[in-house]
């Protein structure tokens, strides 16, 4: 019994002077309308998910649905990188804890529903080369203080 508490002992002082590596679990996948084109990462810690690559985003209608969708609850901000020209119809329909949109100056579209029901979303920025907005883009996101509209709209 003195042996094995010495052991014991010993593990705990071990545990304790090595430092424990914790590191965010970040989940991917594909949204482009041709295929591969376009890939998003959610880091699951911070609730962030970037849209990367070239080309436009699918539309999300009947059937098809995002591929982020089970990660919808935790969705809190989202990125729009350049090279992304689209943002797909429903992408982010009634994603209730998006606070905050960034979208890159190579959005020239915003689909149909878009962002509908996202209540927490208070604030975006619509880039200047934006040329369609989709009906009810925005529609029900209550919250939503301040929105600047590009002229070329």
């Amino acid at each position: 019994m003195k042996k094995l508490l010495s052991i014991l002992l010993v593990v705990l002082m071990i545990v304790s002077i090595v430092p424990l590596s914790v590191s965010a679990e970040s989940v991917t996948g594909e949204c482009g309308a041709q295929g591969d084109n376009l890939t998003w990462t959610l880091d699951t810690e911070t609730g962030c998910l970037v849209i990367e690559g070239v080309g436009e985003m699918q539309n999300f209608v009947g059937d098809i649905i995002p591929s982020w969708f089970d990660y919808n609850n935790s969705i809190t901000q989202v990125i729009i990188e350049n090279g992304v020209t689209t943002i797909g119809d429903y992408a982010f329909y009634h994603y209730k804890n998006i606070e905050s949109v960034e979208v890159a100056d190579t959005v020239t579209r915003i689909g149909i529903c878009a962002f509908v029901g996202c209540n927490n979303l208070n604030s975006i920025e619509l880039p200047e080369n934006l040329t369609s907005l989709g009906g009810y883009a925005f529609y029900y996101c209550e919250n939503l203080k301040q929105i600047n509209i590009p002229s070329t709209l």
